[in-house]
């Protein structure tokens, strides 16, 4: 059997794609090894170390190029594999997430991953979470997912929010049987949430007010209160030190006796959720 001395030469190009290099890389790395082949096993130690040092200096831009090259097919064929995914119906919301990620940031594939579970995260209502990222930190493909999703880092109570949402838009999908579904604003529309009170109902207000306030005409009072829509619905109870307790526009008292049987007796099936007490002197007291 006869060898071919070529194929274990390393200077020849033949060596190499018997080694399965393709013939370019094949003819790249013969060339090296042409310019830089091993000396012999009795030249000096220094020298033999300074040629392979020479040597792998000259292929680190073959190798640089290898690496390069590796990494674009391996982008290639991840972004492929997932469009393939969403044109074939097999829609999800990761992988449209990706592929948007690219088209409308410029990502590349690991850039694109970390857009997605930053989005994903936001949709579903879960913290911020990137566990790429150093303790403490978030990194920007990530952050920019999660602000698309409609996150807020600075808004305090962002993950009630979103949880709430994503629970909404589940209840919409399984909706329990009987049920029907009510359209309702985006979350993105809703008004953030705030420290102020919440506006009650003219119904479910209660005003107290001194005889001697609701008729001093100087104030202006009672005037004021009946120029707002719908404060006939109020519950508007005169305090009287004369009389007691008595309703607004009503002569007499709720029922005789004592003023607290009387204010009793008034607050009877009320539900308040705003009580306002506008009185002075021997009336307050």
């Amino acid at each position: 059997m006869t060898t071919d001395p070529a194929a274990s030469d390393p200077a020849s190009a033949a060596c190499w794609i018997a080694h399965g290099r393709r013939p370019e890389h094949a003819d790249v790395l013969a060339s090296v090894w042409t310019d830089y082949p091993d000396l012999p096993s009795d030249a000096p130690l220094h020298e033999r170390t300074a040629r392979s040092r020479a040597r792998v200096a000259a292929l680190r831009p073959f190798n640089d190029a290898i690496r390069e090259e590796a990494e674009r097919e391996r982008q290639r064929t991840n972004f492929a594999c997932v469009a393939k995914r969403v044109a074939s119906g097999q829609i999800r919301p990761f992988d449209q997430a990706i592929l948007q990620a690219r088209a409308e940031h410029g990502y590349n594939w690991d850039a694109a991953v970390l857009y997605a579970q930053g989005r994903y995260a936001a949709e579903q209502g879960w913290e911020s979470r990137d566990f790429s990222a150093p303790s403490g930190e978030t990194s920007p493909a990530y952050a920019q997912g999660f602000r698309d999703g409609g996150g807020c880092f600075e808004d305090l109570f962002d993950v009630a929010r979103r949880s709430y949402a994503a629970a909404m838009r589940q209840e919409d999908r399984f909706p329990a049987p009987g049920k029907a579904l009510v359209s309702r604003p985006a979350p993105s529309s809703w008004p953030s949430p705030t420290d102020a009170p919440r506006p009650a109902l003219w119904s479910k207000r209660t005003v107290i007010i001194g005889a001697a306030t609701a008729s001093n005409a100087a104030v202006g009072l009672m005037t004021m209160l009946q120029a707002q829509p719908g404060h006939e619905m109020a519950h508007i109870i005169i305090a009287d030190v004369g009389r007691g307790f008595r309703a607004w526009r009503s002569a007499e008292p709720a029922q005789t006796g004592n003023p607290a049987d009387q204010l009793r007796a008034l607050f009877a099936g009320i539900e308040s959720d705003d009580l306002l007490i506008i009185a002075d002197g021997e009336d307050l007291a």
